[in-house]
Parts: structure tokens; C-alpha cells; sequence
């Protein structure tokens, strides 16, 4: 028996990546016994071969003893084939599997499910233009409805995200970690960046760089999706007010929540 067999159950953990357009993709998918200089030494080979990087993310499993890296290749001006360069990794003694597939034909955001022990999340990622278009379509099919619609689900999601933070960190009175968590996962998750401000009573908001940042609209679900996870985090109720969208300055969003009061 290996040193990696009999471990734990393994479930699914969620990655993504993106990558500019180039030629003669790859998609790397390696399977590494873990150590700090494994990237470097994972780089230094594609490098030898002038195989160039476009992308590339690592994560570990959760006892640390192994890592999954994901890297889109171009090799456009590379000095070895495909097949050489992935026998060339499967040789090393740091890698447990090398894999490639061509990519050529594809400009992706693109994920992938690299297996963890723990309990992570696994997230659709659909390509912006794509998400501006549903939502557009959206608002065409169900007119004026379509906003609270949106912000409704938005909301749901929300809650669930905020859950995601309470199961790490707590759900304690310090609103410190809390917002710092949050900005965090909304990065992360490729919604956007988050800039938040104030007190429990009442936050200033600003989204910038979200997937319909450069649309007409203004993405009622991503407001719903931090009234949602807010909410949660601080165990109240918001009203969402002053919500701006400003397209000349790269589709930014800001808006005010302000705590309903108990009657």
C-alpha cells in the first residue's frame, strides 16, 4: 500500500481559473506529494522546455501530504511535444500523476474538482458575459418584478456564503474578522470587489469589477447576495437604499444597508 492509500474519504473541492487566450494550449493537471518549493520546482520544468505559463493554481489537501495544480500551457514555442513533457513530469519523484489535454479550441474560465477531505464548497462558474446576458434576459421576460426576483435569490445565497464564514470562524460579536472573511469569499468567488463600511446598524457598499461591470444594468442578485450574507453575519434584517450604478466608472455599484428597527 502506498502512502497516499487508505486515507480519508475524499470529496469534491471546487477550483477555478482563467486564463488569456493563447496557442497551442494545454491543460496540466498534476497530483503532487506536497512540499513549499513544489511550484517552483513544477515552473522550473515547463521553463526548460519553453513551455510558457498562462495560469496556474495549487491547492493542498487537508493533511498537507498532497496537492493538486492545475496549469493551461502554451506551447506554441516549446522545445519538447506534449507527451515527452508529461512523461517528463511522471518521472519525477514529487509527482503521483501527470495529465494533459489540449485546450486549443477553448477560451475558457474553466473549473475543475481536485479532491479534499474536508467539507468545501464546489462553485459554478459561468463566464460574465454570459451572466449579463441571463440577467438581461431575465428583466426583459418579467419587467419590473425581475429586480425583486433577483435580489431575493441574491439574498439566499447569500445566507448560504455567510454560513460558509460562521462554520470557520464563529458567529461571535466581533465584526472584524467577519467583514474581512467576507470580502474575502466575494473575491474568491469571482463576484467582484467588495469595499465595506460601518456598524452593524448600518454598512456603505461598494462593489467594483463584478462580472456585469461593464453591462447597463445594475445586478439586483449580487446586492441580494451581500444583504444575504450580511444579514446572517449579524443576525438582522436590511433595507437596501441610495443603490447607485455608475458604468463610467467601471460599473460600480454602491448602496447603503441600514438595520430595520424592532417595533
Amino acid at each position: 500500500m502506498s502512502e497516499f492509500e487508505g486515507e480519508l474519504q475524499l470529496l469534491p473541492r471546487s477550483l477555478g481559473i482563467s486564463s488569456p487566450q493563447g496557442k497551442d494550449v494545454y491543460e496540466f493537471f498534476l497530483a503532487v506529494k506536497f512540499d513549499p518549493s513544489i511550484l517552483g520546482k513544477i515552473s522550473n520544468i515547463f521553463g526548460q522546455n519553453k513551455a510558457e505559463i498562462l495560469g496556474a493554481h495549487l491547492q493542498l489537501s487537508d493533511d498537507k501530504k498532497r496537492a493538486h495544480a492545475i496549469f493551461y500551457i502554451e506551447m506554441a514555442k516549446a522545445t519538447i511535444d506534449v507527451a515527452l513533457l508529461v512523461e517528463a513530469f511522471n518521472q519525477d519523484s514529487a509527482v503521483i500523476e501527470a495529465t494533459a489535454a489540449s485546450r486549443n479550441k477553448i477560451f475558457f474560465e474553466a473549473n475543475m474538482f481536485p479532491p479534499t477531505s474536508g467539507g468545501h464548497y464546489r462553485v459554478f462558474i459561468m463566464g460574465s458575459e454570459s451572466w449579463v446576458n441571463l440577467v438581461k434576459s431575465f428583466k426583459q421576460k418579467f419587467g419590473s418584478s425581475a429586480d425583486s426576483i433577483l435580489y431575493s435569490q441574491g439574498v439566499s445565497a447569500g445566507v448560504e456564503m455567510a454560513e460558509g464564514i460562521i462554520s470557520r470562524i464563529g458567529s461571535g460579536e466581533d465584526a472584524v474578522p467577519k467583514l474581512a472573511n467576507l470580502k474575502s469569499l466575494f473575491k474568491a468567488t469571482g463576484l467582484g470587489l467588495l469595499d465595506i463600511s460601518g456598524n452593524a446598524d448600518s454598512f456603505q457598499l461598494a462593489i467594483s469589477e463584478s462580472m456585469g461591470a461593464r453591462s447597463d444594468v445594475i445586478d439586483n442578485f449580487l446586492v441580494g447576495v451581500v444583504a444575504g450574507t450580511v444579514g446572517r453575519l449579524f443576525s438582522r434584517e436590511y433595507v437596501v437604499n441610495d443603490l447607485k450604478h455608475n458604468k463610467k466608472r467601471g460599473g460600480l455599484i454602491t448602496f447603503n444597508l441600514n438595520a430595520k428597527r424592532v417595533v
